[in-house]
Order: structure tokens, then sequence, then C-alpha cells
């Protein structure tokens, strides 16, 4: 009876000690896609494909420590070429102990992966013919460690609206919410007693936006939310792709009313048109030339140049900038020409670049009015 007691005692101490022991160690040893190896830095790993590979999600085949487990699994497709990666936790045998990983696929040649613009100048023109070039403007540029744009600010500038854009991502989706405010414009008034202004409002714009499995955005829902008695609004947005991950087609809607369907083509890598239509019946459309310089910065700048003429995508415009709206253009933008009806305007652009070929400052002439400004500072 005492051997059997002493036995069992043992066998107990024998299965503690399997336990205290388990592996701490949570790495990724290697990371394949189709047979070729991926690059393993610290935590990041990276490959670069050729020009004019087609950004569709790519499946992994992962190998981790011993008795460690990696979530997203091994071989399961991911939006790889997204601006953000995507992240892998691996998790050790012990159940505790894990690291975190970030996974990104890029094309060589492909624009996006330059330095981080921190700030951008316009520097208002009062003779300008369009009332937003009038004023200066100052947008200040936060990200998180994955170079993923996390927030927009624009300080207040002589009764224009004072903003800050806030983007949070989560798994497949992303979600961007705006404040903005008003001053109290004075109201003014003409000889027949007609009056304008003396009004302000704040307001909340949310765009909750699913991802596909490219990382790129599918669809949302836009609501904006004001105080007062100022009507709130709600909208939707689907957006279709190319099988090269370029954004051809969106759908912006008010419920099931004034949808708005804007058409884009591309040539060349670069976007050359957008073609909009809404259910009203009005109908305008834009066409662009490119320079032969690279579009090298982190955020997509032509989504600032393009801001007139209308070949802007209104709220998409900020997810074209942060990446998230399918491949960039590969240049930037020399000229905009926006068609409606009989009517046309066109916009030219000059750049002034640093030493490494990233802009600097660019001007924006044309439709009879003069030259409006732009800086651009880098981190």
């Amino acid at each position: 009876m005492k051997k059997l007691l002493v036995l069992l005692i043992t066998a107990a101490g024998v299965c503690v000690s399997c336990e205290e022991e388990r592996s701490r160690d949570c790495d990724i040893i290697a990371f394949a896609v189709d047979g070729t190896a991926w690059t393993i830095d610290g935590t990041t790993i990276a490959h670069t494909y050729p020009s004019g590979t087609a950004a569709t999600p790519l499946t992994p085949v992962i190998t981790v420590s011993e008795g460690a487990t990696v979530s997203p699994a091994s071989g399961t497709a991911q939006p790889l070429f997204s601006a953000a990666g995507v992240d892998y936790v691996v998790t050790a045998a012990d159940g505790i102990t894990t690291k975190t990983y970030t996974a990104k696929a890029s094309i060589a040649g492909n624009p996006g992966d330059g330095r981080q613009v921190s700030r951008l100048t316009q520097v208002g023109n009062p003779n300008a013919l369009d009332e937003f070039d009038r004023h200066d403007r100052v947008y200040d540029f936060e990200y998180d460690a994955q170079n993923r744009l996390t927030s927009l600010k624009s300080p207040l500038h002589d009764g224009d609206e004072d903003a800050e854009v806030r983007f949070v991502y989560a798994d497949d989706r992303v979600t961007v919410t705006g404040i903005s405010q008003s001053e109290d414009a004075p109201m003014i008034c003409d000889d027949n007693g007609n009056c304008e202004g003396g009004e302000s409002y704040v307001g909340t714009t949310t765009i909750e936006a699913q991802l596909n499995a490219g990382g790129y955005i599918a669809s949302g829902v836009i609501t904006t939310v004001w105080d007062g008695d100022h009507p709130n609004t709600s909208n939707t947005m689907t957006a279709t792709y190319n099988a090269d991950g370029y954004l051809t087609g969106l759908a912006l809607g008010e419920g099931l009313s004034n949808v708005e369907h804007l058409a884009l083509a591309w040539t060349d890598g670069n976007l050359t048109r957008v073609q909009e239509e809404s259910s009203s019946g009005s109908y305008s459309y834009s066409v662009a030339q490119y320079t032969a310089s690279p579009n090298k910065a982190n955020l997509d700048l032509n989504w600032f140049v393009y801001s007139d003429p209308n070949i802007n995508l209104r709220e998409y415009t900020l997810f074209a900038l942060a990446g998230l709206c399918g491949r960039r253009s590969q240049n930037m933008v020399a000229q905009t020409t926006e068609h409606f009806g009989s009517n046309s305007g066109t916009y030219v652009y000059t750049y002034t670049f640093d030493s490494d070929g990233y802009v600097t400052q660019w001007t924006k002439s044309g439709r009879s009015s003069t030259p409006t400004v732009y800086k651009v500072e880098y981190r």
C-alpha cells in the first residue's frame, strides 16, 4: 500500500512539472506564399511582388514555435496587400505568452509606402475663384505603428469649419468619425430685407465601413447628427473594384432616393476619368492628365490635388487618402477638367520636389483664378 501511494504522488509531481515547463516561445519561424519565403525582420513580415501584380488576397503557410498557435490561422486567405497589412498573433504553448507580427505585401513601383506626411498647408488666395481656396488651411496628420492614418486635424481659420477626423481600425471594419463646427456667421441682409447667415452648427459624422477581402472599402453607412433643428442625414455607399484592385464604381444614396453613381476609369495605373450621374438626371464628368513624377508619399496626395474640380469622391476622399479605396494612381496629377453640360473648367498643377522626389509644394492655377499654393511637410 505504501509503494502505491508513493507512485501516485510521484506521478502527480511529474504532471505538475510538465505544466510548468510548457514553452513560452511564440515566434513565426517561416512565412511563405506559393512556396516563396517572405522576409521576417523582428515582428515585421514583408515581400515585394513585381509591377503589375494584382492586389488580391493571399494564402500564406506559416510555421510557428513548437506547440504555439497563430491567428489568423495558417492556410487562410488574407488581405496582405491592404494599406495596413495583416496582424498575426502567436500564442505560446503556455497559453499565456503572445507576440504580434504584421505582414504586408507591396508591389514594386507601387506608391504609398513612402515618408509620412505630417502637415499640409494651403496658403489662402483672396482672389481665388473658389471660396474654399481663399482661406489659409492647415491639415495635421497622425498615424499608428502600422503607418495607418488615425487622425486628420484642420484648425479653424477665417470662419471656416474646425474639424477633426479619426480612423479606428478593427478586423474587417474601419470607423471614421468627424467632429465639425462652424463659427457664428454675421447675418447679411439686402435692401429688400432678405437675410442670410447668423447660424452656427456642430455635427458628428460617422462612417461605418466594411472592408473586402483585399482590405479595401466594400460598403458602409454615413450618418451625420447635427445639433439644434438642423436635420440629420443618413446615406449608404457601395464600392466595386476591377481584378487589379482599382476602384471602378461607387454608389452613394440617401435612403432609397437621390442615388448618385460614380464610374471611374484608369489608364496606365492612373485615375483618368470620373463620371457622375444622379437619380435626378444630372450628369457630369471629370478627366485628369498626369505628370511623369511618382506619387511617393504615404498618403495619396492626389486626393488633395483633386479637391476641385469634381474628380473627388466626397466622403470616399477620406478613404482614398488613407489608401483604403483600392490601388492608387502611380503619378502626380498634372491637370483636371470638369465637364457639366456645355460648361467646363480646367486646373493645372505644378510641383516642387525635394532631392528624394517627394512633393514639397504644388501650385493650382486655372479657371480665371490666380494661383493657390500648397505646402507639404514630412516626418
